[in-house]
């Protein structure tokens, strides 16, 4: 049965949508079908900070298998997910246990694996090195960032060609796991294809988080100082303070942070494909091939070791009808370049 912490136990994962705690239940239930289990174990940070892909973790069904869902609260003893591992692979209902793990929670798990008789180990978002005992799936950021470059190119172009004398694109940009230098590069190309000139990228120096927010705001400030139509603000928790200082009339905010629905001043977003990760550890935990793969893994000892990169999502934020540019709105330039084939 799926082991979920007490209520007064589960800190951050309390801001879960309640449709995930239904989709544990449903899965808690199926755990009695006889067939072999499937075990999602996600500790509370993880859910808390990836609300959406833990609720289509809930729900998947590889082959038809019942999910046992549960949430580990920090500090949690992680032993105990090896014990429920090594108790499935004895009742003898299969060649192994099957465990989706957060990547924390794996890191911590894995020099127990052998002992306890896994067959799978698939982790979203894995940040350590290959390894083949982890089915790895991630997200894949550059293709969206290309596609957003190929919006604003094409939008600021045609207000060039309308008579704007020299419309500018801004970045506000920080290096991270989930925004590569590679997607930085991604989205520069592009741009600088369909409008004939760079944009205006901008990274503002490390700073103690005190001073974050100003070096933030202070970088914005430097941007208007040209014609900026396009601002992508692609920065941690500074991000917030930019997009207040950026709001105005006439400019296409995007952003990659999480949550960005809610910000009604964005015109486009960059945000993960969680059902797309959960689809690919459904499919592939189920015996068929995953949708596509990146590197080797050990052919003929099963799926350790491959890595799975889904595509991140372009995607029209909610100011996106509000701009318009040679008699089209900007969300039309976003849904072209998103659906474009690069």
């Amino acid at each position: 049965m799926a082991r979920l912490p007490p209520a007064a136990s589960r800190g951050p994962a309390r801001c879960l949508p309640a449709a995930l705690a239904l989709l544990a239940a449903a899965a808690a239930s199926a755990c009695a079908s006889g067939k072999p289990r499937v075990l999602v174990r996600l500790d509370e940070a993880f859910a808390a900070s990836r609300p959406a892909l833990a609720a289509a973790l809930a729900g998947i069904r590889p082959g038809g298998r019942p999910v046992d869902f549960g949430l580990l609260p920090l500090g949690a003893r992680q032993g105990s997910v090896l014990e429920e591992l090594a108790a499935t692979s004895r009742t003898g209902r299969g060649p192994g246990a099957r465990l989706v793990a957060s990547p924390l929670l794996a890191s911590a798990l894995l020099d127990g694996i052998p002992a306890a008789g896994l067959a799978w180990l698939a982790v979203p978002e894995w940040q350590g090195p290959r390894d083949p005992r982890v089915f790895a799936v991630a997200s894949d950021p550059a293709p969206a960032w290309a596609a957003a470059g190929r919006a604003a190119g094409t939008y600021v172009a045609a207000l060039k060609a309308g008579g704007a004398a020299s419309p500018a694109c801004g970045l506000l940009y920080a290096e991270s796991y989930s925004r590569p230098r590679r997607a930085l590069e991604a989205f520069a190309r592009a741009y600088e294809a369909a409008a004939g000139a760079p944009p205006l990228v901008r990274e503002p120096a490390s700073r103690e988080e005190s001073e974050a927010e100003a070096g933030a705001e202070a970088a914005v400030k430097e941007l208007l100082g040209a014609d900026l139509r396009v601002l992508l603000v692609a920065l941690g928790r500074e991000g917030s303070a930019a997009l207040r200082a950026a709001a105005r009339p006439g400019l296409a905010l995007g952003s990659t942070m999480a949550g960005g629905e809610d910000v009604p001043q964005l015109s486009f977003r960059i945000v993960p494909d969680e059902a797309g990760i959960a689809r690919s550890i459904d499919s592939a935990m189920a015996g068929r091939d995953p949708p596509a793969a990146a590197g080797g893994g050990n052919p003929g000892k099963g799926p350790g070791g491959v890595q799975v990169l889904v595509p991140s999502r372009l995607l029209p934020g909610p100011a996106a009808g509000l701009l318009t540019a040679g008699g089209r709105r900007f969300d039309a330039f976003v849904t072209q370049a998103a659906a474009a084939r690069p």
